[in-house]
């Protein structure tokens, strides 16, 4: 009986020190980003003598950082590359601070990552193409940065991926058609970028897209048909473009479309649907000299016809 204590004693002795240790490590963490982010010019501010589960926007679960949610709370400076080290991070919003630099590239090893908000910052330099490994990742919003370069290619590899909110960067080149393959996509925004090149018809496999805007880029080519697959489609947007030729009639299979925008574009002849058929419509922006009238828009209920510059809680749970 002697030994079995002696033997339970020892591994006490063992497990705890490892445990604390990785605590401790997971503090170390938090205190650089605090560093350097600037800290001790936050609104609301950390007391490093108090117990981390403690600290502002800091959630904790089974001794580990699970959320870190400081949205509006003047940071500055920028992200370190060590943030995205704690192990069992789920979520980080950073929405609506005055963080620069680029994107850490260690994204990739935040394997738990569900959420990451990096909305309305003043970030530069490319998103991370090394994404792979975000496979529990549903929510990227980086809108109203100044990001340049392209859209990875491995984007379409998020497969879990719910919610993509790009607008407002300087992004360039092709849309992705990987980003087809990221079929839990409900809310794809892209607008008031450089893209160029054509819509891939692949968007058409998105079967759960809500909410489409491309609005403001320079894409060119036709309006895929395939849009008219994406029967749970309420908003498309792909006005100030430079899309030509004929207004795919397959748009007529979008029942629950509320807000169509289509204007200042190149298309060739007028509607080939008739709008009637679009029962949920209540916008309907398109350059033709007689254009259908309809009731205003609730724009309450449109996110992406308008920019709006506060945290969307929905989409962030």
């Amino acid at each position: 009986m002697k030994n079995i204590t002696f033997i339970f004693c020892l591994s006490f002795l063992f497990v705890t020190p490892a445990k604390a240790s990785n605590m401790v490590d997971e503090k170390a963490l938090l205190i650089e980003f605090y560093e350097h982010t600037k800290g001790n010019s936050w609104s609301k501010k950390w007391d490093k003598d108090l117990p981390i589960e403690e600290w502002y926007g800091i959630t904790t679960e089974n001794g580990h950082v699970v959320k870190i949610e400081l949205p509006k709370n003047n940071l500055s400076g920028n992200l370190p590359s060590s943030i995205f080290k704690l192990p069992q991070l789920k979520e980080i919003n950073l929405f609506f601070n005055r963080i620069e630099g680029n994107i850490p590239w260690t994204l990739r090893e935040a394997e738990n990552l569900e959420v990451l908000n990096l909305g309305l910052n003043v970030l530069a330099g490319e998103i991370p193409s090394n994404l792979e490994g975000l496979d529990k990742l549903k929510v990227l919003k980086l809108d109203m940065n100044r990001l340049v370069g392209s859209l990875p290619e491995a984007i379409g590899k998020l497969k879990a991926l719910e919610v993509l909110e790009l607008q407002g960067n300087n992004l360039e080149g092709d849309i992705p058609k990987s980003l087809g393959k990221a079929g839990k996509l409900r809310v794809l925004n892209l607008s008031s970028n450089k893209f160029n090149g054509s819509i891939p018809a692949e968007v058409g496999n998105l079967s759960n897209l809500k909410e489409l805007g491309l609005f403001d880029n320079k894409l060119s080519g036709k309006l895929p048909y395939q849009i008219g697959d994406l029967r749970r489609l309420t908003e498309l947007m792909v006005a100030n473009n430079e899309l030509n030729g004929f207004i795919p009639k397959e748009i007529s299979n979008l029942k629950s479309l509320r807000v169509l925008q289509l204007q200042n574009n190149k298309f060739n002849g007028g509607l080939e649907f008739n709008v009637s058929e679009l029962p949920a419509l209540v916008q309907l922006d398109f350059d033709e000299p007689r254009k259908p009238r309809f009731k205003s828009l609730d724009k309450a209920n449109s996110r992406l016809a308008n920019t709006i510059f506060a945290d969307d809680e929905d989409d962030n749970n």
